[in-house]
């Protein structure tokens, strides 16, 4: 049953988006590196970890590494844009991270 809760996670390989829209200059890098290659690092290995947990392995790196992609994420979006204050300043508008 943990492996077919894990699988959806390979869906994350559309984090490969972020980076389209950081090279189309729609994105702040700042944001789009480290929310797209973590989203792509998560949906590549949730096979591997749903396997593991069909023999019975545990998974617990896994979901401190999604939990910690999804902190890196926003915590550099508010800063790059979403919050109060800009922190990070980059070329492109943070108008798509608000989105």
């Amino acid at each position: 049953m943990a492996s077919r809760l894990v699988l959806p996670h390979t869906l994350r390989i559309e984090g490969a988006v972020f980076l389209i829209l950081m090279a189309q200059g729609r994105l702040p890098a700042v944001f789009a590196l480290p929310a797209g290659l973590g989203d792509i690092a998560a949906g590549i290995s949730a096979p591997f970890v749903a396997r593991r947990l069909a023999r019975r392995s545990g998974a617990i790196r896994f979901h401190l590494l999604g939990i910690a992609d999804l902190v890196i994420a926003l915590s550099i979006g508010f800063l790059a844009g979403l919050g109060p204050v800009q922190v990070f300043h980059d070329t492109a508008a943070a108008g798509p991270v608000a989105a």
